[in-house]
């Protein structure tokens, strides 16, 4: 079984804040019967100003804790990805490797809770057409999908 939107790098973004948390973390996962787990670091949200996303920064983090992990007899594999916030402009960030999942064919994606942004579906239509499938996080979160399941609805049948 695959975790596929975890905050599992300990210090990286508003998850895990210590290595032993992580640890911890990891754990239930795997009595959970999880393999694998997507660390999908906070990407180009407000709350990740002055944060390291880089890349190379986020994959070095998540070798260190692959490593712990190993030492510790953990049978999870991590991997690493984004949770993109939306701004017009995901087809301009898709050759950053770290925003899409399995290899550049999935792109996580969160919206502020009170409101979608007038312009999202051409956005997300855009990165269908770089062959990026769009993946909504936490849809329940957002106020206009509690205010109307027909939106949930139709970003299901836009793919």
């Amino acid at each position: 079984m695959i975790d596929f939107h975890n905050h599992i790098l300990p210090g990286v973004d508003d998850g895990a804040t210590s290595i032993e948390m992580s640890i911890e973390m990891l754990k239930v996962a795997q009595k959970q019967g999880i393999t694998d787990i997507v660390s999908t670091v906070h990407y180009q949200h407000p709350k990740m100003d002055g944060k390291n996303t880089d890349f190379q920064f986020i994959k070095h983090e998540a070798d260190k804790l692959q490593k712990i992990i190993n030492n510790n007899k953990i049978n999870i594999k991590i991997h690493i990805s984004a949770e993109v916030f939306f701004l017009p402009n995901l087809t301009k960030i898709i050759d950053n490797p770290l925003v899409t999942i399995g290899n550049g064919k999935f792109m996580l994606i969160e919206f502020q809770t009170r409101s979608l942004p007038p312009n999202y579906l051409s956005e997300l239509y855009k990165l269908q057409n770089k062959g990026v499938t769009p993946i909504i996080a936490h849809p329940e979160r957002y106020v206009p999908i509690q205010n109307n399941l027909d939106l949930a609805q139709d970003w299901n049948r836009r793919g």
